[in-house]
C-alpha cells in the first residue's frame, strides 16, 4: 500500500504547505532563532597550522589508546556547536536548548 503525499515531484522537494504543517504540529519542541555571527577570535584559530597540530595530537593520542585500527572505537564528541556560516539566518532549534549547532 502506498501512501500518498503532498511533496511536489517534480521538483523532488516538500510542498508549500508542508513547513507551516510541520511547524503546527511541533510547535511545543520547536523554535526559530536568529543565528549568531562567530567570533573573529573563533574564526583566526580555524586555519591550517592550528588544524595540522589538532590532527597531529589526535594522531598522537589514537596511537597512545591503541584505537589506529579501530574505528567503530571513535566517535565525534564535539559540543562546541559553532558554525562558520558568516550570514545571518533564521534556524530552527528544539526549545529550551540554548546552544544549536
Amino acid at each position: 500500500m502506498i501512501i500518498p503525499h503532498m511533496f511536489d515531484k517534480a521538483l523532488k522537494m516538500a510542498g508549500k504547505y508542508w513547513w507551516p504543517g510541520f511547524r503546527l504540529r511541533h510547535r511545543n519542541l520547536l523554535s526559530i532563532r536568529e543565528a549568531e555571527g562567530l567570533s573573529l577570535s573563533r574564526a583566526s584559530a580555524v586555519n591550517i597550522p592550528a588544524i595540522a597540530r589538532s590532527v597531529d595530537i589526535l594522531e598522537n593520542e589514537m596511537r597512545r589508546l591503541g584505537l589506529v585500527n579501530k574505528p567503530l572505537c571513535i566517535y565525534n564528541c564535539d559540543e562546541s556547536s559553532l558554525s562558520l556560516v558568516p550570514d545571518m539566518c533564521s534556524i530552527v532549534g528544539q526549545k529550551n536548548i540554548y546552544q544549536v549547532g
